[in-house]
């Protein structure tokens, strides 16, 4: 294994730190502007509907066919709440990382960064295109144009092949942070980024700054010379 790649743990462990911060603001800002009640008696009877389906107390055809109805109307009914995550997601994946030099919260606490693969300076735009496939960011723009657009018999055919599609996606990124070289994802490929240690990506900025230093020096020798 490379010893430059950083281990699978440190991503998760950071991905999982870095979500559970834009959950917990997410749901501070959606308690405070908007009104959830709606979004809440939803999930009540979807923890209704499943306690029900599990004691068989309906059928597979009974179940599958109300879970889709609420399906619907949650997705509908929490339009803002969606509305609200992606815009905390894209301050702190793309703006507040882009600004602290590619560290999240997470990625501060793990000892991890992205840098660009490509030896070019990143901007907000390498970020963004990160950000709307490893953080859901364009799955729920889609869903919320999907839910208002479409009628609930059009929205209910493509929900799930849309969910479906970004699951393989992630699923496709996490096989490929496993077993790649560099360790990079779907989202890399898109942002033309990678996730270094901090460690390494200091060494590697001071072997830099050293081998600069030596060839001044040599050229400076080779000027007296002369």
């Amino acid at each position: 294994m490379n010893k430059k790649k950083p281990f699978v743990y440190k991503r998760v462990i950071a991905y999982v730190i870095d979500l559970l911060i834009v959950t917990l603001i997410s749901g501070i800002l959606t308690v405070v502007f908007t009104d959830n009640s709606s979004y809440e008696k939803d999930t009540e009877r979807m923890l209704d509907l499943t306690q029900k389906y599990t004691s068989k107390e309906i059928n597979d055809e009974e179940y599958y066919k109300q879970f889709d109805e609420l399906n619907y109307q949650m997705t509908l009914d929490s339009v803002s709440v969606t509305a609200i995550t992606c815009g905390v997601s894209i301050i702190y994946y793309v703006i507040l990382c882009y600004y602290c030099h590619g560290i999240t919260l997470g990625k501060y606490i793990m000892k991890i960064k992205i840098v660009s693969s490509n030896g070019k300076k990143l901007n907000l735009g390498n970020y963004l295109l990160r950000c709307l496939v490893i953080n859901m960011v364009l799955s729920n723009f889609i869903n919320v144009f999907l839910v208002e657009t479409l009628s609930k018999t059009s929205f209910l055919s493509i929900y799930s092949k849309v969910s479906n599609g970004f699951t393989l996606l992630l699923l496709l990124s996490f096989i490929l942070v496993m077993y790649r070289e560099d360790g990079r994802g779907v989202e890399d490929f898109m942002g033309n980024t990678k996730i270094v240690n901090i460690k390494d990506e200091e060494v590697n900025d001071n072997s830099i700054e050293e081998a600069t230093i030596i060839n001044e020096v040599k050229k400076n020798k080779k000027e007296r010379s002369e």
